[in-house]
C-alpha cells in the first residue's frame, strides 16, 4: 500500500537509511527524451523493512507498489511462486483453487507436461523390458520342469497307475512352479529394493549439473503401484508357464510312462 519502498532489514543497514527516507530508484528501463535515452527514476520514501532470510537473493530484494514498478520495469505477469514445502502438490493446489477461486493455480507437473509425458513413456518401455525378460526368464522355469518330468516319468506313470487324476498331478506341478516362483520373487525383489534404496540413498550414480536438472539419478520406491504390479505379473507368468509343464505331465499314458 502507498507509495513508498520497503528494503531488507539487511540492505538498510548497509546503506544506512532510516523509515521516512526519500530515495532515487533508478531503472534499466530507458525512456525517450529530447536528450535522448535515459534511464527512469522514481522517487520513494522508505516505508520500513523485512526480514530477508539467509540467501544472498532474498536479502537483495525491495518491494514497491505493483504500479510503480510496472513504470520503472516492465509489465508484470502477477505470477506468484509457492514452495510446498514437503506437503503435497496436488493438495496445496486444489485448496488454493478452493479457496481463491479467482486466480490460475498450475504445478509443476502442469509447466513441464512434456518432460512429465516423457518420463512416462520411458517407464511403460522398461516395463515392458522387464515383462519380457520375465517371460523369458518363465520359458526357463518350463525348460527345468520338463527336466523333471523327464527324470520323474516312471514315477509319474506310478502315481497315475495308483489311481492319482491328471488334474492332480497337474496341480502338483503348479504349486512346485508357484513355490519356486514365490522364494524368486522374495530373493529377487528385496535385493532390488535394497538397492535401490542404497542407490538413493548415498546417491551413487551422479550427474553433471551443468547438463541436467539434478546432480544425481533419484530411485523411488513406489510400494503401492509399480512393485506390486511387477511382482503380480512375475508371478503370473510363472504359473502360466507351470500350469504348461504341468498339463504335459497330466498328458502321460501310465503304460508308456512306465515303460520308459
Amino acid at each position: 500500500d502507498g507509495e513508498g519502498m520497503i528494503l531488507s532489514l539487511s540492505l538498510a543497514r548497509r546503506w544506512g537509511v532510516d523509515d521516512g527516507q526519500v530515495l532515487e530508484v533508478i531503472s534499466p528501463r530507458p525512456q525517450l527524451s529530447p536528450l535522448g535515452l535515459i534511464p527512469r527514476n522514481r522517487f520513494l520514501p522508505l516505508q520500513g523493512t523485512f526480514s530477508g532470510g539467509r540467501l544472498a537473493e532474498h536479502e537483495g530484494r525491495i518491494a514497491m507498489p505493483l504500479s510503480v514498478a510496472r513504470g520503472l520495469l516492465w509489465p508484470s505477469d502477477r505470477r506468484l511462486d509457492i514452495d510446498p514445502r514437503g506437503r503435497d502438490v496436488e493438495e496445496l493446489a486444489s485448496l488454493i483453487r478452493e479457496r481463491v477461486p479467482a486466480v490460475v493455480v498450475e504445478t509443476a507437473r502442469d509447466l513441464n507436461r512434456p518432460l512429465f509425458f516423457a518420463l512416462l513413456l520411458e517407464k511403460t518401455l522398461m516395463f515392458i523390458a522387464v515383462f519380457l525378460i520375465v517371460a523369458v526368464a518363465s520359458q526357463t522355469l518350463v525348460s527345468s520342469l520338463s527336466l523333471v518330468i523327464a527324470n520323474k516319468t516312471r514315477d509319474i506313470g506310478m502315481l497315475a497307475t495308483l489311481g492319482m487324476a491328471p488334474a492332480a498331478i497337474r496341480r502338483s506341478f503348479v504349486l512346485l512352479g508357484g513355490l519356486l516362483a514365490i522364494v524368486g520373487i522374495c530373493i529377487g525383489g528385496g535385493l532390488g529394493c535394497l538397492l535401490a534404496w542404497l542407490l538413493d540413498a548415498y546417491e551413487i550414480i551422479r550427474l553433471s549439473e551443468s547438463v541436467y536438472v539434478v546432480d544425481y539419478v533419484p530411485f523411488r520406491l513406489r510400494f503401492d503401484t509399480d512393485l506390486p504390479l511387477i511382482l503380480c505379473a512375475t508371478l503370473v507368468l510363472t504359473l502360466g508357464a507351470s500350469y504348461t509343464a504341468g498339463r504335459k505331465a497330466s498328458r502321460l499314458e501310465p503304460v508308456v510312462a512306465l515303460r520308459r
